[in-house]
């Protein structure tokens, strides 16, 4: 039978809830289970079964079990359904091991309800089956999972599943989906997305009713809008808010230029595709009279205007559900227009985008936002789907943390991508090398400021000034389209703490109080004005007061900020100066000389500020700070003065200096210098509590690699396997200091697997004799310690121990010392066999392994018999 046959009977097969042997001959070809698990289909050695007098650790383990279980039954439903068929190893000569005991399904069933308020009734039976290889027969177990009726809204986990060894839970508040071999959040990517939505019927059976047709009333896709990339994590954030009915708002938040409104639309278009969330009508308003079309370099009208205050809003979406009042004479109030809304919302549930809402003034923006979520929660436990509404805004409007979805400038990726387009778009060559991290330096990720900058090349610009002269008056209006609306909103008092901020660097409540001569109270309630617009950030370092700075993008606009200010801003530069001439302090003196520096690089006077770093590391040569701002001024000449940047800094290490850009900046200069073993000496023991990333570590990770490339060419194997384990262990350590977000563990998880391959190779490469084979084994071991689990390594192991102990049988004489190291090491065989189990559902081990070690024991007891 074919492939494409097998699969088609086993949609079938599922969809007339088939539990025979025929279901096995169609897992099991010519009696043996297929090389790897499908679509349709799983292996696995046994079925969580309790004993009769579990302890608590066995408990614990057993709720872990249907744990992973009901991971696997929800993402088969959300799919096509599918079998799990127990009794089969995942590796060895013969797979087919049998299964024997009750698994109680009723149970099962009782879980996956009680982790997904949803009932999915899987069936279970045991079936005795005959191996043409085999003259017993033996028995299996078979668990068949439903496929989820068409029209049904997907599965969701509704709580966290039990915790793994490492206390990460073995499943997250997410939906599942079985694509292929594995069992995945369905919201990490379209495809899967997409793939959750259709309709999924098994061969030539007919759908009951067509799809539920989406009212969509988005506006004519903006010329400015080119191919979508990037957002990945706000897209999946999106996506799962669009499949909780309990939080049915949302608000993307950002800085001008970054794109909000470009992924709202994408994700509107993604749920008129998809009907997710049971939506029936995608409904987009804007008040936005005007936008700055990059590619056009002007302020240009939007192609409508929606809605000018809360009541014209409330209308506008009436209007288009066709839910208006009947003609009467007397007008509504607007409590009968807000019930009249609710009604219509309740009977056609929708997703309802405002875009741009701080087009509005601040006391209609508070107005509609507390207005539209009333709206929305009133729609929410019905027995219809309930209506969302997302909006989008440049500050966070009052919202709990929980409800935004907030955006910066693009990854270094996703940016290259979407500037790859521009320049496709405009024909102009693409961006590459020093010109490509120039613009992205620039831009600060904003993909308005990317599209600016490029249309400026088109135009005849030259490719090696054109940052410059966006950063002048070539880009001002752009950049003013980007702040001025939250310029021009913030107070006078804000205004000032927001110059004093960029004057000052990265700094405190304190310091600012200080300058400005203010209480920290009234400087704490304008950095909390300034945080709602994105124009401040606070970091709180360990043992030190919170960090106060300003995003990157600032940089580009610090003119805007001092022609807001006027005369005023003469006045805070002089505050700055006069509160560091009060005190004669050598600290005191570096800070105003620092931020002097500060000052000129906004103004981009970079070599200007490299002759002040100069003069006042001279003045203070015994000062590590002193010596940090130096090397950082080579840093930003033009082109940078890498080695003498590498020279300072490396000085201001051995001086004390604690300034935080201290780290990156080291990092920069070693990197471009290619100093793998300085930066792999420095980074060695710098490791942040940052669950997004870690630059020290992911310096350390690059300093490694290139070493061990080097030790390739000159086929040091030892030297390889040392520094592969090292950033294994590394890797390891960061993983178990804290819960890290989910795409940087991804990446650090892979990293982590491409090292430890390396490690083991490295070490069978330097112990290819049978009697060293030993090491190869000590090597999986260590692995396994840190928390490197997978069956393929552990089968490595058990075969380096097999060749080993073979070599020490062939001995001439017995050798009582290596029985000893036997025993030790097939205890570590055990403990790792324990593990593996914990760790990996997909990697349990098999019995092969188990008489393989129990072999081992044997033989070494052999030996030990034969010496006494």
């Amino acid at each position: 039978m074919s492939t494409e046959n097998m699969f088609d009977s086993l949609k079938v097969a599922v969809e007339n809830r088939k539990l025979t042997k025929e279901i096995l001959d169609l897992l099991l070809p010519h009696g043996k289970p297929y090389d790897s698990e499908g679509q349709l289909w799983d292996y696995k050695v046994k079925a969580p079964v309790l004993d009769i007098s579990p302890n608590e650790e066995d408990k614990l383990a057993h709720r872990l079990a249907i744990g992973e279980l009901v991971k696997d039954a929800v993402a088969f439903h959300n799919a096509f359904g599918g079998y799990i068929l127990f009794g089969v190893s995942d590796k060895g000569r013969n797979r087919l091991i049998g299964f024997n005991e009750i698994f109680n399904c009723s149970d099962f069933n009782r879980s996956v309800h009680s982790y997904t308020g949803t009932s999915i009734e899987c069936l279970y039976t045991n079936l005795d089956y005959q191996p043409p290889s085999r003259k017993a027969p033996l028995t299996l177990g078979l668990l068949l999972i439903p496929r989820r009726s068409e029209h049904a809204p997907p599965v969701r986990m509704v709580r966290k599943g039990p915790k793994k060894a490492n206390e990460k839970p073995c499943f997250q508040e997410e939906v599942y989906v079985r694509i292929r071999d594995e069992c995945r959040p369905a919201t990490n990517t379209h495809e899967d997305w997409k793939f959750l939505h259709s309709n999924r019927l098994p061969p030539e059976e007919i759908p009951t009713s067509g799809p539920v047709q989406i009212q969509s009333h988005l506006p004519a896709r903006d010329d400015d809008l080119i191919e979508f990339v990037g957002r990945d994590q706000q897209l999946a954030s999106l996506r799962q808010w669009i499949g909780d009915s309990r939080s049915p708002v949302r608000l993307i938040t950002g800085i001008g230029g970054l794109g909000k409104t470009t992924l709202a639309y994408h994700f509107a278009e993604e749920i008129t595709e998809t009907g997710a969330g049971q939506v029936e009508a995608v409904i987009w308003l804007t008040a936005k009279k005007q936008t700055f079309s990059a590619l056009r370099g002007r302020m240009v009208p939007t192609s409508r205007v929606d809605f000018s205050d809360l009541s014209t809003l409330y209308l506008a979406i009436l209007k288009i559900l066709r839910y208006d009042f009947p003609i009467s004479e007397e007008d509504p109030s607007f409590v009968e227009i807000a019930d009249r809304l609710v009604e219509g919302l309740m009977h056609i549930p929708s997703l309802i985008i405002v875009d741009d809402l701080d087009t509005l003034l601040p006391d209609e923006q508070k107005e509609t936002v507390a207005a539209l979520n009333s709206l929305a929660l009133r729609t929410v436990g019905r027995e219809l789907p309930p209506s969302r509404v997302l909006m989008t805004s440049r500050i966070d409007q009052g919202l709990p943390p929980t409800s935004i979805v907030k955006i910066r400038g693009l990854e270094r990726q996703a940016f290259q991508a979407h500037l790859n387009n521009l320049c496709s778009l405009f024909g102009i060559p693409l961006f590459t090398g020093q010109g490509l991290e120039e613009v992205f330096e620039a831009s600060s990720g904003s993909p308005l400021f990317a599209a600016s900058i490029a249309r400026l090349i088109k135009l005849g610009e030259n490719r090696r000034e054109v940052v410059q002269k966006w950063r002048g008056a070539d880009g001002e209006e752009v950049r003013s389209f980007a702040f001025q609306r939250e310029l021009a909103r913030l107070s006078p008092m804000a205004s000032r703490v927001l110059y004093a901020v960029i004057l000052l660097g990265e700094t405190t409540l304190k310091d600012i109080a200080e300058v400005l001569d203010l209480p920290e109270r009234r400087v704490r309630d304008q950095v909390t004005e300034l945080q709602a617009y994105h124009l401040i950030s606070t970091v709180t370092h360990t043992h030190s007061d919170a960090a106060i700075s300003v995003p990157d993008e600032l940089g580009a606009v610090v003119d805007l900020i001092r022609d807001q200010l006027g005369l005023t801003s003469q006045t805070v530069e002089t505050a700055v100066a006069r509160a560091h001439e009060k005190s004669g302090s050598q600290e005191k003196q570096i800070g105003a000389g620092i931020r002097a520096i500060a000052r000129m690089w906004a103004d981009r006077q970079f070599g200007e500020a490299l002759i002040v770093a100069q003069d006042l590391s001279k003045k203070f040569t015994d000062n590590g700070d002193a010596a940090s701002i130096l090397g950082a001024a080579y840093l930003r000449t033009r082109p940078p003065k890498h080695r003498d940047a590498d020279r300072e800094l490396e000085r201001a290490v051995k001086l004390g200096s604690t300034k935080p850009e201290l780290l990156p900046n080291t990092i920069e200069a070693k990197t471009a210098l290619e100093d793998w073993i300085g930066l792999r000496e420095f980074t060695r023991t710098r490791m942040s509590t940052e669950t997004g990333r870690d630059i020290a570590l992911s310096a350390h990770l690059k300093a490694n690699y290139e070493l061990i490339k080097t030790a390739r060419l000159r086929g040091d194997q030892r030297r390889i396997a040392d520094l592969a384990i090292e950033a294994v262990e590394r890797i390891s350590a960061k993983m178990r200091r804290a819960r890290l977000e989910q795409n940087f563990f991804q990446k650090l998880t892979q990293e982590r697997f491409d090292f430890a391959r390396t490690y083991i190779e490295a070490v069978k490469q330097d112990n290819p004799r049978p009697g060293d084979r030993l090491k190869v084994f000590e090597a999986v071991s260590r692995l396994a310690v840190a928390d490197v689990v997978v069956v393929s390594l552990l089968d490595m192991g058990v075969e380096a121990l097999e060749q080993w102990w073979n070599d020490v049988e062939q001995r001439a004489f017995a050798d009582i010392t290596a029985c000893k190291i036997l025993s030790r090491m097939l205890s570590k065989l055990e403990a790792m066999e324990q593990q593996i189990n914990a760790y990996k559902r997909e990697a349990t081990i098999s019995d092969a392994i188990e008489l393989r070690r129990r072999e081992l024991e044997y033989r070494g007891a052999q030996l030990q018999a034969s010496i006494g």
